[in-house]
């Protein structure tokens, strides 16, 4: 069961000197989930991602099956963008609109 629209909230904090920090997805469509992300440099982007199992949470009185998370963080130009992986085998993937356009710009 997927549900439609996601508004997630996120916080992070990361020192550039000595590359460490995280991020956490706090909520999704108003349900708290706390979920710790672990950051990484990609082609010039900050990118956290979630090192979980797939674990099922209860959305808006719906059970989803959450795979992954993923924040991006373009820190020169300050845009963000996410992606969420759903289901046992990560069939369905939901993103920001902005999610594929972070990619190219950073290159």
């Amino acid at each position: 069961m997927f549900v439609e629209p996601l508004a997630g909230s996120f916080n992070f904090h990361y020192n550039i000197s000595s590359q460490e920090g995280q991020a956490q997805l706090l909520y999704l469509n108003e349900s708290t989930l706390a979920l710790t992300l672990y950051p990484a440099i990609e082609n010039k982007l900050l990118v956290f991602t979630s090192n979980m199992q797939p674990t099922t949470y209860t959305i808006l009185g719906k059970s989803i099956v959450l795979n992954k998370v993923i924040l991006k963080i373009d820190l020169e130009k300050d845009v963000r963008s996410a992606a969420m992986v759903f289901n046992y085998n990560g069939d369905v993937l939901y993103t920001t609109a902005n999610y594929t356009e972070m990619d190219s710009a950073a290159d």
